[in-house]
C-alpha cells in the first residue's frame, strides 16, 4: 500500500486596508503570485487579495468544505472589483482531506492546478482568519446583514420597479472613489429576468437606513454605478429546443 501524499499547507492572513483583505498563502507563496492565467489579449493577468467579507464566514460560506462541490472566490482583478476579472476555484471535503481544484466547466477564471489539505488543519486556518478580521460593525455591515437577513427569510426579499422583478442576491459592505473621496456604499447583485447585475449603493450620512432599505424594494438600476466592468444585466444562454 502506497503512503498517503503530505498534505499541501493554508496560511490566511488578513491584512486591513479600508476594508480588510484575506491574503492566501499555499505553500509559502501568495496565490496572486502563482496564479496568472492569460487575458483574452494573451498577457498575464494580475490579481490582489480579496475583501474578507467576500470570502470568509458569516458573509461567505463557499471555503467550508463539503462532499459536494463549490465555487469559491480567491483572489480579485487588479481593479479591486470582485465583478471584474476575478480568480475561483472549487473546493470539495474527501474524507479528512479538502481539496481545491481548477474546473474546467465553469465560465468563470480558474486555477491552474489542485491542492489538498488536512482537514482539521484547513479548518484551523479559517477559524483563525475570521477572528483576525473580526472589527467593529460598520453601517454598511449592519445593512448588509439585514437585507442578507430578508433575503434568507421565507419570502426572500423582492426588488421590483414598474417594468422589472428583482431578487437580491450576495450583499456586502463596499467603498467608492467619488473624485477622491471614499465614500462608504453596499456591494450588491441582484437577478432579474434579463440575467445578473452588480452595483454599488452609496450610503450617504443625511439618509436613515429604513430610507436606504425601503428604496431598495423599489429597485431601479439605473440610479447606481455598476460594480466592476461587467454589464450591468447579463442575459443568460437560451435554453436549447
Amino acid at each position: 500500500m502506497s503512503a498517503p501524499t503530505a498534505a499541501d499547507t493554508l496560511r490566511l492572513t488578513v491584512e486591513p486596508p479600508f476594508t480588510p483583505c484575506l491574503r492566501i498563502v499555499v505553500n509559502g507563496v501568495d496565490l496572486t503570485d502563482s496564479q496568472r492565467p492569460l487575458s483574452p489579449h494573451g498577457r498575464p493577468l494580475l490579481f490582489v487579495s480579496p475583501p474578507c467579507s467576500q470570502v470568509l464566514p458569516p458573509e461567505a460560506v463557499a471555503l467550508l468544505p463539503t462532499a459536494r462541490p463549490t465555487q469559491a472566490l480567491v483572489a480579485v482583478c487588479n481593479c479591486g472589483e470582485a465583478g471584474c476579472n476575478s480568480l475561483w476555484v472549487r473546493v470539495r471535503r474527501a474524507d479528512d482531506r479538502v481539496i481545491w481544484e481548477p474546473d474546467g466547466k465553469s465560465p468563470r477564471r480558474t486555477v491552474d492546478r489542485s491542492w489538498s489539505f488536512d482537514l482539521l488543519a484547513y479548518l484551523a486556518a479559517i477559524d483563525a482568519a475570521v477572528a483576525a478580521s473580526h472589527r467593529i460593525e460598520t453601517r454598511a455591515d449592519a445593512i448588509a446583514r439585514e437585507l442578507r437577513r430578508r433575503r434568507d427569510s421565507l419570502f426572500g426579499f423582492g426588488m421590483s420597479s414598474r417594468e422589472r422583478f428583482f431578487r437580491l442576491g450576495d450583499v456586502y459592505p463596499s467603498w467608492d472613489d467619488q473624485d477622491g473621496d471614499i465614500v462608504p456604499c453596499l456591494g450588491i447583485q441582484v437577478a432579474g429576468a434579463d440575467g445578473l447585475g452588480e452595483y454599488l449603493i452609496p450610503l450617504p450620512a443625511g439618509r436613515t437606513d429604513d430610507d436606504i432599505l425601503d428604496e431598495l424594494h423599489r429597485f431601479h438600476p439605473e440610479r447606481y454605478r455598476r460594480a466592476g466592468v461587467a454589464p450591468w444585466l447579463r442575459r443568460p444562454p437560451a435554453r436549447p429546443d
